[in-house]
């Protein structure tokens, strides 16, 4: 059976608990301790929506001449 291990993941704000944990588990494989790598928000924010580029319909305007195909 495999051993298990445990990995603890703290905020940057906390770094007293981290200090903390890391002189608690010294020593052991079995704990790892890290601060959080996190720089920002993972989710995109609604202001960084990027508007369409192409500025007028691709689709070419339907003539009288050419009307659409219908079911009678």
């Amino acid at each position: 059976m495999a051993k298990k291990r445990h990995l603890f993941i703290i905020a940057r704000a906390a770094q007293g608990l981290y200090e903390y944990l890391k002189r608690q588990f010294a020593g052991r494989l079995d704990v790892n301790v890290v601060l959080d790598r996190r720089t920002g928000e993972r989710r995109e924010r609604p202001d960084a929506h990027v508007p369409e580029r192409r500025e007028e319909d691709r689709r070419s305007p339907r003539s009288d001449s050419n009307p659409p195909p219908s079911i009678t």
